[in-house]
């Protein structure tokens, strides 16, 4: 009896100790998430150019929001240094010279870090802006790269999260195009 009161001791024990340094994933996750889609601009307006920058995205691979992308209309002939940092800014995770609407897949941020992992969160964004006018701006701002998943469901109910498939054929923001990421939020 002494024994078995032991090894059940020794059970409860390694059972208890299985447990510790464990953490709640989807509770760090969704406070990552907090500060996605608040109240940064995802417009900008140049005189007639025009500029939508999605504030959130998927790269799930599905082909519905995979790439961090802005649309644009005819007045913006291009961006250039496209740079994508951590939400403070301290590390470099993707940069671009120049960008091609024919190849999005070569040239836009697919939501993963210079060595292949995948990045989880809030980021910033900066892309040089050149206008059919002969006028160049820097925009800036700060989006979030969403993986799918339990964790991403506090997105389902967010109604100033808008995503690269909510841009018209004119590159502008439709907010009542929906972002189609029903199976991303489940």
């Amino acid at each position: 009896m002494k024994h078995s009161l032991v090894f059940i001791a020794f059970l409860l024990m390694l059972n208890l100790s299985n447990c510790v340094g464990q953490k709640d994933t989807t509770t760090t996750t969704n406070k990552v998430y907090e500060s996605c889609c608040g109240v940064e601009p995802v417009e900008f307006t140049f005189g007639d150019a025009y500029m939508f920058v999605p504030n959130v995205f998927t790269p799930n691979g599905d082909g519905i929001n995979d790439y961090f992308v802005p649309a644009v209309n005819d007045d913006v002939l291009a961006f250039d240094a496209y740079l994508i940092y951590t939400a403070v800014g301290d590390t470099l995770l993707f940069d671009r010279n120049g960008f091609s609407y024919q190849n999005i897949p070569s040239w836009a941020w697919d939501g993963n870090r210079k060595d292949g992992s995948p990045y989880i969160g809030p980021f910033k964004y900066e892309f040089v802006v050149f206008l059919k006018n002969n006028i160049i701006y820097t925009v800036k701002g700060s989006a979030c790269r969403v993986a799918c998943g339990p964790d991403a469901s506090v997105f389902k109910g967010k109604t100033t999260c808008f995503y690269p498939i909510q841009a018209d054929t004119s590159g502008r923001l439709n907010k009542s195009f929906p972002s189609q990421e029903l199976d991303c939020f489940k």
